[in-house]
Order: structure tokens, then C-alpha cells, then sequence
């Protein structure tokens, strides 16, 4: 396993993996099952997204980059109409909440 990417938390850790994965990357989280300790562990021990191919390694960092920059940037926009089902979701979403497809 390579360490890609070390979450605030767990939920944060799972959007990248869905990104990742929606992309045929094979990932891993690391200490997932640690966050049922938070106070009890030191900071260190927060999940981990770890690539379970080194190959997928600078396709996988294209990805992380931008999904760091979309964390960094403020939500603003309308709604956006998923091209699969049609459904409604809402402007910093990257795949559509009913279906998972990529918007």
C-alpha cells in the first residue's frame, strides 16, 4: 500500500475514495476503523488513503489535487442536472447523489 492522502476524518477520507474509485483506482483507508477511539488515540492515527496499486500512483494524484482544491473552494452555483438520471444535486457535488454518475 502508498499512502495518497492522510483525512481530517472518515467521511472526508470516503469522498475521496468514491472519487477515486469512480475512476477504477483500487484504494485502501488505513485506521478507518480507529475513529471509534478519537480521544482515547494520538492525532496521528486519522485515516489514510492508500493506493493498492503503485502504478495509479500520478493518475491518483491528479485526482487528490483537485479534490483538495474543490475543498478549498466555497460553494457558489446553481444546482446541476445528473445526465444519467436526471436527478438534482447540488453545485460541489462531482457524482450524482441518486445514481453515482459523474456529473
Amino acid at each position: 500500500m502508498l499512502p495518497l492522502y492522510l483525512a481530517r476524518d472518515l467521511t472526508e477520507a470516503q469522498l475521496l475514495v468514491d472519487r477515486l474509485e469512480s475512476e477504477g483506482i483500487s484504494v485502501y483507508v488505513r485506521n478507518a476503523a480507529l475513529q471509534g477511539a478519537i480521544g482515547e488515540l494520538p492525532t496521528t492515527l486519522r485515516p489514510e488513503v492508500c493506493l493498492l496499486d503503485p502504478r495509479d500512483l500520478s493518475r491518483a494524484t491528479a485526482i487528490k489535487e483537485e479534490f483538495e482544491a474543490r475543498q478549498r473552494t466555497p460553494v457558489t452555483g446553481e444546482d446541476r442536472r445528473c445526465p444519467a438520471c436526471g436527478e438534482l444535486s447540488p453545485p460541489n457535488f462531482e457524482l450524482c447523489w441518486r445514481c453515482g454518475e459523474p456529473l
